[in-house]
């Protein structure tokens, strides 16, 4: 059982898919994997204490990242899709 606790963390999951999926995981059983293995804190349940990045600012900082999991770049950004689709929330 993995233990995220605030934002940042939350791109642990990331890494967790991916290592899945370089094991011979397809991002459907990776992602089911990584969900039930992993729970999720915040000390700070308002919106002010949830980070905000613009899909831009994600893609900027990430594009080295994405490894096996770079065909699966868009569902993956798409769990953090707020609700103004204008940014991927961390939490």
């Amino acid at each position: 059982m993995w233990h995220l606790n605030e934002g940042h963390a939350a791109f642990v999951a990331l890494q967790r898919i991916r290592e899945q999926m370089e094991k011979g995981a397809s991002f459907d059983d990776a992602l089911a994997a990584v969900r039930h293995s992993t729970v999720f804190t915040t000390h700070t349940p308002v919106p002010a204490g949830h980070d905000a990045f613009s899909f831009s600012t994600v893609e900027r900082h990430l594009a080295g990242c994405w490894g096996e999991l770079g065909q699966h770049r868009d569902r993956f950004l798409a769990l953090g899709r707020t609700t103004t689709a204008r940014a991927r929330s961390s939490t």
